[in-house]
């Protein structure tokens, strides 16, 4: 089911929060969301935008988040934990009462999705094509965006385990042919990177044809390699019948998994409704998600919830019923700690400044690449199609590296023009 960023929703509930004066607490969905004081009552709608959602750079509503680069991410607010972002139905337009719960406004918005690991991982490999169009891709919807889910989740029989965090691989075999995949697209599989490695590891290439293997890749220099691995392996949660068009269930899925030698993510508990009173209720999941990997003191992700007989969902529109539960302190292990890995040294951070210059689309007579406290005799007419021969994409930031021209009082220094601002 393709994820909802942005979506016309209601206003259930309003909290305040102690010490402070400004803000409130509103509850929308499974959601708990910090907010300005004053903005929303209950019932009212509002639009919603749901963790990682990337908001567009071009709209007047979306500046406060510049310095978060757009992305709405999972943060502790006056210690109160925020999941998502509120904003006013006028960011639609004029027109707002054709809008009902539910709606989903993500393209109407401009807003994507924060692709994280995957997407940098892709730009680094030999990609042969897109994902397989007649295989799921793997991804899991949120219990907080799907309540009603809980209420069928009564009438089943089901398991969970536990989410790991690394990056997701698809392998299956077609015509006696093997195929690898990342979350989003076809990788080369005579390329040796850790997808065509764990693919040779467990000799993927000799399982039957037909059926595609999903499971996570856990290891070195992936995520933290929060199971702590000296080397890359994978942990399969799926096997997909590609004659069936079905995913196979509990017991099939183990049994075909012993018979080819792969390990699975762990099984942490098996649920049948006859002899458990487990109670199903958002806070519950919300507890049974918190821990550690296994054999680990690291603070695991959270939990997969499916049925032990694969069903369909009606709270999703007929699509397969599997859901996941986050692990809040996972979400807020980081929350006031700088991220060691994306930290630059202070030398590096001294060298990019001395060589480079950050400048707008705006020129003078002379010299295209001027900054406004460096030249008065501006004019609105960008020179750079004269000097480089072509007009760059201002939409996208473009990074030049020739040299200014002789009358430039930057000559002396070498530079890279960034151009990141449309005139």
């Amino acid at each position: 089911m393709e994820r909802k960023l942005a979506s016309v929703q209601m206003i259930d509930s309003i909290e305040n929060i102690e010490y402070a004066d400004k803000i409130v607490k509103v509850k929308i969905m499974g959601w708990d969301v910090v907010t300005r004081k004053d903005e929303f009552k209950p019932g009212d709608l509002c639009v919603f935008f749901e963790i990682d959602s990337i908001l567009p750079d071009w709209a007047v509503w979306s500046n406060f988040l510049k310095s978060k680069k757009y992305r709405v991410k999972t943060c502790k607010i006056r210690g109160v934990l925020s999941q998502g972002l509120v904003l006013p139905m006028n960011i639609l337009g004029e027109n707002t009462t054709n809008y009902e719960v539910g709606d989903d406004v993500t393209k109407f918005l401009g807003v994507t999705k924060h692709e994280g690991l995957d997407q940098q991982l892709d730009e680094q490999r030999k990609t042969v094509g897109k994902f397989p169009s007649f295989i799921p891709k793997t991804d899991e919807i949120r219990i907080q965006s799907v309540l009603g889910m809980l209420e069928e989740l009564k009438e089943m029989d089901f398991y969970y385990s536990v989410k790991y965090d690394g990056a997701s691989g698809t392998f299956y075999n077609l015509d006696d042919k093997h195929y690898v995949c990342s979350r989003n697209l076809k990788i080369d599989p005579t390329m040796n990177n850790r997808y065509t490695r764990v693919s040779k590891k467990y000799n993927l290439e000799c399982l039957p044809n037909n059926y595609a293997i999903q499971g996570e890749i856990c290891g070195p220099k992936l995520q933290g390699n929060n199971l702590k691995l000296k080397e890359h392996d994978l942990f399969v949660f799926d096997v997909y019948d590609m004659s069936n068009n079905c995913y196979l269930n509990y017991n099939e899925f183990l049994d075909f998994c012993e018979i080819y030698g792969l390990q699975t993510v762990e099984i942490e508990h098996v649920v049948f409704q006859q002899h458990n009173r487990f109670d199903i209720s958002l806070e519950n999941f919300l507890l049974t998600a918190k821990g550690n990997y296994p054999n680990t003191d690291v603070v695991r992700e959270g939990i997969v919830i499916r049925p032990l007989i694969e069903r369909k969902s009606k709270t999703l529109k007929g699509e397969r019923f599997s859901f996941k539960v986050i692990n809040n302190d996972y979400l807020t292990r980081h929350v006031g700690q700088p991220n060691k890995e994306k930290e630059k040294t202070k030398k590096q951070q001294e060298n990019e400044k001395r060589n480079s210059h950050r400048i707008t689309v705006v020129s003078c007579h002379y010299c295209p690449m001027l900054t406004e406290d460096k030249c008065h005799n501006r004019n609105v007419y960008c020179k750079l199609s004269d000097y480089y021969g072509s007009k760059p994409n201002i939409h996208d930031s473009v990074t030049n590296s020739n040299p200014p021209p002789d009358l430039c009082p930057l000559r002396s220094k070498s530079f890279n023009l960034v151009i990141n601002n449309k005139v």
